[in-house]
């Protein structure tokens, strides 16, 4: 073993004078004396350093340039150490093994003390160097391990070294003899969770900037979990700022295997990797089938692109729908897995999709709490993905759909929302007397009418109880003239701008067919609009009563 071997800073060894054999490259045996020295009594020990600053310090030369190398002046090395001077002037030859000059030790006898001619390697002088470093070297060893594990078998701590991992040997603070506080964020590799994956990369543009402003996405695919995580770019050149994110979200895996984009073979890129601990690998040029990524990203593209054409969604808005996209994705189960999850597999833990209530660009009604007068609180949206970062995990981001097709859409993110039907209004509340009435138009509720002793004779039977079960097809009631004469007959002729309402009930909704409200309307213009109606008001003397099924 060489010169304290097995020791750290912290080992404490006294310091002695000793004496020894010291037998030169010439074969002579000399009785050397050094003093000053840290005595190591460890039997493993078989090298002692001998420092030529505290050997020229006793008034001794030393020159162990060798032989056939020159020195700084020009001249070939003498190879050797003179102790003393006048008569007791000793020249000693050193050996020299190609790497480092030496002289052979051995233990002396008791005749050799005296019989040995004898030379001082260092003096008695209490040697204290001219400056002193100010850095604390720490190895911890095996000792040390056991310790700090709370002294295990020495069994399990060889194989708990074994199973972990030791990245950082020495910090900052233990290395400084004088102490002082970090302002810098440090050990950024040991923040990250680490992963037994390895990872593919590629970059995808699109060619419609997104509403956010970003046309890029860099695409990391795990090879064994099979999750995809997609990191939006403005440009090519935050590529390593996505490395960042991505660490962050999924850990790090042990390689991240890319093309040779010079995005990904920049100086910045690379430092990144460095830090984290993960192994560059790069794809043959001319061969992307070597790179996963390239696959899962076509087919995550194409269900982006089928979701935007079903649903009509303005194509700005790729953005959002690619992750939405990636987040129900990740929580399929893939038979590859096992009809597990890659979300599972990822992670290690089982997801939950209970808020997954939604569909890229449906319909919704979000509610808002500042709506001021007139404007309803309940405001028309679709629905654009999950919130990751905001509010519970039941909150989404939306955008508004307002009802002038030139107004700007407004992006939220919203956590009281439920489903709208396309052709579904706000609830009207009106007052009467004491009483609020609201109206509620809807596409699916089935109404039943209540008998009425003002309801105009002119109305078939049916149409007090059109829909005695919800199996049983309706018959046609009568036609819409009818209607308007028996509420004449009754009440008189109808004025020019009276509110008539009259429905004809069928079998999953009722329709409404509105001729005036608020004024007269021309009989081509009559609507034909679904209604869920919660109260029904009609004019002074035509109120029959309605309820819902």
């Amino acid at each position: 073993m060489g010169a304290l071997a097995g020791r750290h800073s912290g080992t404490v060894l006294p310091v002695a004078s000793v004496v020894g054999k010291l037998i030169d490259a010439a074969g002579k045996a000399r009785c050397a004396v050094a003093n000053e020295v840290l005595h190591d009594t460890s039997p493993n020990q078989h090298e002692s350093l001998l420092p030529p600053a505290q050997i020229r310090n006793a008034g001794n030369a030393v020159d162990d340039c060798p032989s056939d190398a020159k020195t700084t002046r020009g001249d070939f090395g003498t190879q050797c150490c003179v102790f003393g001077s006048g008569k007791e002037k000793h020249t000693l030859p050193l050996f020299f093994d190609g790497l480092k000059c030496y002289y052979r030790m051995e233990a002396i006898t008791n005749d050799e003390l005296t019989s040995l001619p004898r030379i001082v390697l260092t003096g008695d002088a209490e040697y204290e160097p001219t400056s002193r470093t100010t850095t604390r070297r720490m190895n911890t060893d095996k000792i040390d391990w056991k310790r700090t594990m709370a002294f295990p078998p020495d069994d399990v701590l060889k194989h708990t070294l074994e199973a972990t991992t030791q990245l950082i040997p020495v910090v900052e603070a233990e290395s400084r003899e004088i102490m002082r506080d970090h302002l810098k964020s440090r050990l950024s590799c040991l923040r990250y969770h680490r992963r037994r994956d390895r990872d593919y990369l590629d970059t995808f543009k699109a060619n419609v900037k997104s509403v956010r402003g970003f046309q890029y996405f860099n695409l990391f695919c795990g090879e064994k979990s099979g999750y995809d995580h997609p990191v939006l770019m403005q440009r090519k050149s935050e590529s390593p700022e996505t490395l960042d994110a991505h660490f962050e979200h999924c850990g790090t895996p042990h390689t991240l295997k890319s093309d040779n984009a010079k995005e990904f073979k920049s100086k910045h890129f690379k430092r990144k990797l460095r830090k984290a601990q993960v192994e560059a690998k790069y794809t043959e040029p001319k061969h992307p089938q070597q790179n996963l990524a390239e696959l899962r990203g076509g087919r995550l593209k194409h269900v982006v692109q089928h979701i935007l054409l079903l649903t009509g969604a303005p194509a700005e808005y790729w953005c959002y729908c690619l992750e939405y996209v990636a987040f129900v994705k990740a929580r399929t189960s893939k038979r590859v897995l096992n009809n597990r999850t890659s979300w599972e597999a990822e992670f290690g833990a089982v997801p939950d999709i209970s808020k997954c209530r939604f569909s890229f660009w449906q319909p919704v009604w979000f509610y808002t709490p500042h709506g001021a007068f007139p404007r309803q609180r309940m405001m028309k949206a679709r629905f654009l993905g999950f919130s990751p970062d905001s509010g519970d995990a039941f909150t989404y981001v939306i955008v508004t759909e307002p009802d002038d097709e030139k107004a700007h859409r407004q992006i939220f993110t919203r956590s009281v929302i439920r489903p709208r039907y396309p052709r579904e209004d706000a609830p009207i509340v009106f007052k009467q007397g004491k009483s609020l009435e609201i109206y509620k138009r809807d596409e699916r509720t089935i109404l039943t009418a209540v008998s009425d002793s003002d309801f105009p004779p002119a109305l078939s039977d049916r149409a007090h109880n059109p829909l005695p079960t919800i199996q049983e097809e309706p018959q046609p009631l009568d036609s819409v003239e009818e209607y308007e004469q028996g509420i004449e007959e009754v009440h008189g002729p109808r004025l020019q701008n009276d509110f008539v309402t009259i429905l004809r009930p069928t079998k999953f909704y009722c329709v409404l067919i509105k001729r005036s409200f608020s004024r007269s309307l021309p009989r081509t213009h009559q609507e034909v609009l679904p209604f869920r109606l919660l109260k029904l008001s009609y004019p002074p003397n035509c109120t029959p009563k309605i309820k819902k099924c």
